[in-house]
């Protein structure tokens, strides 16, 4: 999954996970003007031996490394984070709130790339929550079909953050959203086959 983010200055800035990420993509995207701030498998082709590598660090410490306009960065939370950005410089640090096993809550240095994919991915995060719910998707070994499925999914989502918008005071779920919009995409239509009368004919002589 992704993120699009526009900003003032008509950049675009694209947000991903891990799966779809490797240097030559974020290169490339780059090169047509498209930032890019994505989670990367350590063993992909292209990335520093950094990544391969795992270096004792402290919680929030993480190390570097620039190739071109790219920048890799290792982040130690409670595990190694990957992550390659074209959008934001390593040498920017904020703080995060970490709460420990014993209660006690401590600030954690993370770079704003980190910050930034995580505020980004958030929104991605609640697509997939409101997605999964109630997902018109069905199994099909036509792999076309999970995608329209999925694109008819993101289409009602979308309509329906749109319209809770535009209506605040008339916020429904998106369940009763769901029903509103199949009844009257549905109308009087029915799948059900009609009783045809008895007919009889009469043989004439």
């Amino acid at each position: 999954m992704y993120h699009l983010y526009v900003s003032l200055k008509l950049n675009i800035h694209v947000t991903f996970d891990n799966f779809f990420t490797s240097y030559v993509l974020v290169d490339k995207l780059f090169a047509e003007g498209i930032y890019a701030t994505a989670t990367v498998r350590s063993n992909r082709i292209d990335l520093p031996l950094l990544a391969r590598q795992r270096p004792e660090m402290t919680r929030g410490e993480y190390k570097w490394r620039t190739k071109n306009h790219t920048t890799y960065i290792q982040w130690k939370d409670t595990k190694h984070v990957h992550l390659l950005s074209t959008a934001f410089s390593p040498s920017t640090v904020t703080e995060t709130s970490r709460r420990l096993r014993t209660g006690e809550t401590i600030q954690v240095p993370r770079p704003s790339a980190v910050k930034q994919y995580t505020r980004r991915m958030g929104g991605v995060d609640r697509f997939d929550q409101q997605h999964g719910s109630y997902s018109v998707s069905r199994r099909s070994r036509r792999w076309w079909i999970r995608i329209f499925y999925f694109l008819v999914d993101t289409a009602i989502v979308n309509a329906h953050i749109l319209h809770s918008a535009v209506h605040p005071d008339n916020c429904s779920t998106q369940l009763q959203f769901r029903v509103i919009l199949f009844r009257a995409l549905i109308g009087s239509f029915s799948s059900r086959r009609r009783s045809t009368a008895a007919v009889n004919f009469v043989r004439r002589r």
